[in-house]
């Protein structure tokens, strides 16, 4: 095996990720410099310090000054990036509540009806036309148009240069003059989610004087066009369209990076919603011309999931046409608490094989207490236990990998007309249906290409009018040129678009169209009969530097130029099944492994097992090496009958409670989530008492009870507990016992506390029209939670656990304490339902030779096998570990100490709808607007548990253990 030492020096640098640490308590300057200091040791390059939900220090106050200027302070001893987040909350733009005081700042948005002439309307239309025809008064006809001009209460117009001039002044400018000197320390800004109105169609205050200025017509002769089809529409609308992007990225995109620019600092961050045509025209009616205005451009990839190719394709065509050297992805808000290090790898792979080379790690909280756990997770924080033992490994494989992208280029020799321009035609407000056609024509396209091994960008036409050119034969657009144009599915283009391609194509350029021609310039009918194909998409794969052949649906490649070699990576992005096929390369074939550093000779077939990805390290010889790799045999370990060597405590979560609001009269029953909601609901103020119980078979020698209450009293059968300990993940989580208190049998804890909200509070909650902008920097005064229980115990039901349809996830309810079990076959039903941290669990199995690879089977966060009491190999990334220099032929001792996720003991538990949540919002933790009296339709008494460690997958009995 040789050392792969290909990727040394400044050219593959590394790529250091940067966590979205969210600000969001009482913040003190020694758990923040320790917060700091945990970051460097586990191979973060800097951090955006992110004002979020929950922050009790005022927001832009000389104390969270003097909180940035410590961290920036701490950040350049340890060579770490410090960046600012532009918001508090977000989107960006309205200074966390501050620009929404003055009414001249907030968003305008249309909304329409058809009916009688209504005179309170912006405009009226006759619609009884084939012309629609503006009325100022009512007439003959009995159908009108009423469109209004309507204005939010929570977001500011972000399309008006005097507003972002507002936005700047109070945070940019602020940051300049608060830190004096230290503001040289900032790298830059974070950007978060800058967007068009939300909750309608947009109408930006200086729609009317643009439109004016640049198409000689008063908008609002033609406004209703936007919301029917009749005659000009399509003229208007994309005329609409246009001036509404060119004034958010002039105003806004453009003027903010200006500053950033001038002033010694980078901007970077994402908008919203790059995934497809319609999402995009909700907030930017084209995402891919404002990465041109960040100096490190950015996109959001949410969710356990593989989107489409579109989103990073975009970013990445970008920073290749015009050269910049990073591009980023804020990855895994929502992945929910049991995602595993697989599958973030393979979610960040997907994105870094095609360009990105950035992570901006969602999130990292300064504290878990409370809601804050609830925020969009996973986090990236020591209260997941596999964090604490895996993420300087994460982080080394993504530093190394985002250094190999930044020091390569992907080949790209095809060009793709993106048709945003198209979506103007059809689309509308809160109608998805309105761009499927042209989305599903375009995703289905894009991702076709990349599975078939088509190195290609996209050219956006905004940016081809300033960027592009034609070189004889050759499209290009910036530093990029191409030898292809594939035009899909598209209604219309603009002038200086056509007039490129037409010169293009009398060059001989190299022209497909993969759908019709398109029909209209500019919104406006056109002839395009002067061009046709020229090429066929089986040459334009023939002219790639390399073939794949594969029946595997969901493997996807991309092949970069390294120099003096090249690289090819797969990925396999199915989730259960494994992928396999070939490769066709001109030269010498190695495999090489990130975290090793290490090369090997291999063949050009390849098997992939679920998620895996290979990088291929492909050297110019001049004729490919025929090699045949040995295989080990692979062995699994059986399943059940594992001693527990050893574990962290066990835990029981409490969360259902009665409520008193005199101490002595209690209700039935209740979800805490129900609890909290019905309390807001009713704006309750005063006393709240919540009776807590659990059963228990044995008294258990610990039993640590912790609360996250601020302020309550808290007995244990009439025994106050006091709460003189702290849990790990956080100091404010704080540790009573309560083992002397505890009796066989039922047991009562009870919580007594003040129950308050601030009106800002019920405002953002329940205010009308409010959107998500106030939500996102909400502090509650009071939160109801869970209480759990932690100590030398197992914790059983006597009512039979129940799998779940996909046998991930079993159903319970009443549990109660007893002795753990000495011997366990699976952690959820042996007694550790709720268990969170280290279990070590051994076994002794009989080998008849000993080249062999071991698989462990279940769900796998984090591990470290042990042979014979010898370490073997960590397991992260890979259930499968070679055990041949460790194993004897007979009987060998298997010890594996399991690192578990958090899911279990912080859930989500009890959404009915849903096995285990693809996409874990807070909204799953609270149901907030489902309750009444209490009670909510979508609440699930029993438990979802997900399985984890170690066991058998393969269940006879799906429902009934």
């Amino acid at each position: 095996m040789d050392k792969g030492k290909r990727f040394g020096g400044e050219k593959f640098a590394d790529s250091l990720s940067l966590p979205f640490w969210s600000w969001n308590d009482k913040l003190e300057k020694e758990r923040l410099l320790e917060q700091i200091a945990w970051m460097d040791k586990n191979k973060m390059g800097g951090f955006f310090m992110h004002a979020r939900a929950g922050l009790k220090t005022e927001y832009l106050s000389d104390e969270w000054f003097e909180c940035i200027r410590a961290c920036c302070k701490k950040a350049t001893e340890l060579n770490l990036e410090p960046w600012a987040y532009d918001e508090n909350g977000w989107p960006s733009g309205f200074v966390g509540g501050e620009l929404l005081k003055d009414q001249e700042n907030l968003e305008n948005y249309l909304e329409y009806s058809f009916g009688d002439f209504d005179e309170s309307a912006l405009v009226v239309y006759d619609v009884q036309t084939e012309q629609l025809k503006r009325v100022f008064e009512k007439g003959k006809s009995n159908r009108y148009l009423n469109v209004y001009k309507r204005t939010t209460v929570s977001s500011v117009d972000v399309l008006d240069k005097t507003v972002v001039d507002k936005f700047i002044e109070h945070t940019h400018e602020k940051y300049k003059e608060k830190l004096g000197e230290d503001f040289k320390k900032i790298k830059g800004f974070f950007t978060d989610e800058p967007q068009f109105c939300r909750v309608a169609t947009l109408y930006p205050h200086v729609i009317e004087k643009v439109y004016k200025e640049r198409y000689g017509e008063d908008i609002l002769d033609n406004l209703g066009l936007l919301f029917v089809e009749k005659k000009g529409y399509k003229t208007f609308r994309y005329r609409y369209w246009t001036v509404c992007q060119n004034l958010f990225l002039e105003n806004f995109a453009r003027n903010i990076y200006e500053w950033c620019d001038n002033n010694g600092v980078k901007l970077t961050g994402h908008y919203i919603e790059e995934r497809d045509l319609y999402a995009q025209m909700l907030f930017n009616a084209g995402i891919m011309p404002f990465y041109e205005y960040e100096h490190i451009p950015g996109i959001d990839w949410l969710c356990k999931r593989f989107m489409s190719i579109v989103p990073v394709r975009q970013l990445t065509s970008v920073c290749a046409q015009l050269g910049k050297e990073y591009a980023l992805t804020e990855s895994y808000a929502m992945t929910g608490w049991d995602v595993t290090p697989l599958e973030l790898k393979a979610i960040t792979e997907f994105q870094y094989f095609y360009g990105v080379n950035k992570v901006c790690q969602h999130l990292m909280p300064y504290s878990e207490i409370g809601e804050r756990k609830n925020d969009h997770p996973c986090h990236t924080s020591d209260i997941n236990p596999w964090i604490r033992e895996g993420l300087k490994d994460f982080n080394e494989y993504f530093n190394r990998l985002g250094g190999i992208i930044k020091g390569s280029e992907e080949f790209t020799n095809v060009a793709v007309l993106h048709p945003i321009r198209s979506a103007y035609f059809n689309f509308k407000h809160g109608d998805y249906k309105s761009t499927k056609e042209l989305d599903t024509a375009f995703i289905e396209l894009s991702n076709s290409l990349a599975k078939k091994g088509v190195g290609f960008n996209y050219v956006d036409e905004t940016l081809l009018s300033k960027h592009g050119f034609i070189n004889k034969d050759k499209i290009g657009c910036g530093r990029k040129e191409y030898d292809y144009l594939i035009i899909p599915k598209c209604y219309t283009m603009d002038k200086h678009t056509e007039e490129l391609i037409k010169e293009y194509y009398k060059n001989g350029g190299k022209i497909l169209f993969a759908f019709d021609k398109p029909t209209h310039l500019e919104g406006e009918e056109h002839d395009y009969s002067y061009i046709d194909s020229n090429v066929t998409l089986e040459e334009i794969i023939k002219a790639q530097p390399y073939k794949i052949q594969t029946y595997s649906e969901g493997v996807f490649s991309a092949y970069r130029k390294c120099g003096e070699f090249d690289c090819l990576f797969i990925l396999n992005t199915d989730n259960d099944k494994p992928a396999e096929g070939k490769f066709t390369v001109n030269g010498r074939v190695l495999e090489y492994d990130i975290l090793m550093d290490e090369e090997k000779l291999s063949s050009t077939q390849f098997r992939l097992k679920p998620l895996e990805s290979k990088i291929y390290i492909i050297e110019n010889k001049e004729r490919p090496t025929q090699y045949k790799a040995k295989e080990k045999q692979e062995i699994t370990l059986p399943c059940g009958g594992f001693k527990v060597e050893s574990s962290d405590d066990n835990a029981l979560v409490l969360d259902y409670a009665e409520v008193s609001f005199d101490g002595k009269t209690y209700g039935e029953k209740q979800w805490v989530a129900g609890i909290f909601n019905t309390l807001l609901s009713n704006r309750y103020e005063g006393d709240l008492y919540l009776k807590f119980k659990f059963n228990t078979r044995f008294k258990p020698q610990r039993a640590m009870l912790m609360s996250e209450f601020e302020k309550a009293i808290v007995t244990v059968n009439g025994n106050e507990v006091y709460f003189d300990d702290v849990y790990y993940a956080d100091p404010k989580m704080k540790l009573g016992n309560i083992a002397p208190f505890i009796k066989i049998g039922d047991n009562e804890v009870i919580v007594k506390l003040y129950f308050y909200e601030n009106p800002k509070v019920y405002y953002a909650l329940f205010g009308k029209n409010v959107t998500e902008s106030l939500r996102n920097c909400l502090v509650y005064d009071t939160y109801i939670e869970s209480l759990r229980l932690f100590g030398d115990f197992g914790v059983f039901t006597d009512t039979p656990m129940q799998y779940s349809r996909t046998k991930d996830v079993l159903f319970a309810a009443d549990f109660y304490l007893d002795n753990k079990k000495d011997v366990i076959d699976e952690m959820v039903k042996d007694g550790y339902p709720f268990f969170s941290g280290k279990i070590t669990l051994s076994k002794t199995i009989y080998l008849d030779h000993n080249n062999v690879n071991l698989k462990l089977n279940g769900r796998l966060h984090f591990a470290r096998v042990y042979v014979n009491g010898i370490f073997v190999s960590k397991v992260m990334f890979d259930s499968s570990v070679d055990i041949s220099k460790y194993a004897v032929i007979g009987e060998n001792k298997i010890t594996v100490e399991l690192y578990t996720s958090v899911r279990n003991l912080l859930g989500p538990h009890h959404d009915a709808r849903f096995d285990e949540i693809g996409h874990v919002t807070p909204f799953f933790f609270s149901m907030s607007n489902t309750w009444k009296d209490g009670k909510s339709l979508l609440e699930r008494k029993s438990y979802s548990l997900v399985r984890t460690g170690i066991f058998n997958p393969n269940i006879k009995d799906w429902y009934h253990i």
